[in-house]
């Protein structure tokens, strides 16, 4: 194994890659996560960048390749970071100044009930049609 990788949970991390996107910068903690490497390409499966959620999505839909996440990586790892965009470093200040208040569990909520909304009304729909086959087999048999 390579000495600059590390494995944490089952998962092959860059040693000083961790605290940021390595693609554009942003280093708040709940926007970050772990891309695992697309298949095909002679890395580890378990081979992992951090990246937000935007880097992360364009890797996935591939439109950031993983030779560019390898160049990027290095380049963070050796102190040469993307300079973060405007917006960015204002939501980092409101951040620290702790103007702006980050509620993943919040929003885990709110997921929460959207989902169970969305159940009640699928099986209120089920229950729906049922009842009217159900109404035109009688209708039928009269």
């Amino acid at each position: 194994m390579n000495a600059l990788l590390t494995l944490t949970c089952g998962q092959l991390r860059r040693r000083g890659a961790q605290d940021g996107c390595i693609t554009c910068g942003l280093t708040i903690v709940s926007a970050l996560t772990w891309a695992h490497v697309h298949p095909g390409q002679g890395e580890d499966a378990r081979r992992v960048f951090r990246l937000c959620w935007t880097c992360h999505r364009l890797y996935d839909h591939g439109l950031v390749e993983t030779h560019e996440l390898l160049v990027a990586e290095e380049a963070w790892c050796v102190g040469s970071r993307p300079e973060p965009a405007p917006w960015f470093r204002l939501l980092a200040a409101e951040m620290n100044a702790r103007q702006r208040i980050v509620r993943t569990e919040l929003q885990h909520k709110v997921a929460a009930v959207r989902a169970g909304l969305t159940i009640r009304r699928r099986n209120a729909a089920l229950k729906a049609a049922a009842t009217r086959r159900r109404n035109v087999a009688a209708a039928a048999e009269l």
